[in-house]
């Protein structure tokens, strides 16, 4: 069977992003994936500023900033336990003085 022909749009794709609305309701910005990053994309607030600056900013999302953790630093098999303690042992009285 042949693969289904995929148009040029398809080809270039290399992430979504979704709508959402911050929990106080005032501000709207993306959440998505670009290339198997997160990120979070927000209105460029000081475009006012600046006519020539970008509509949007976009920014790795906390997950992806964070550097990932090496896989093999983790040890494969748990380490091996300890044996138990011993109990103490018990006391030893000493011998009475009035034996004899």
């Amino acid at each position: 069977m042949s693969e289904p022909n995929k148009n040029e749009w398809d080809k270039r794709e290399i992430g979504a992003l979704w709508v959402k609305t911050s929990a106080d309701e005032k501000t709207k910005f993306f959440t998505g994936e670009i290339d198997g990053r997160k990120v979070v994309v927000f209105k460029n607030k000081h475009k006012d500023k600046n006519p020539k600056g970008p509509d949007l900013r976009i920014y790795l999302s906390e997950e992806s900033a964070r550097p990932a953790q090496p896989t093999a630093a983790r040890p494969a098999t748990p380490a091996p336990r300890r044996a138990p303690t011993p109990p103490a042992p018990a006391p030893v009285e000493e011998p009475s003085k009035d034996i004899f």
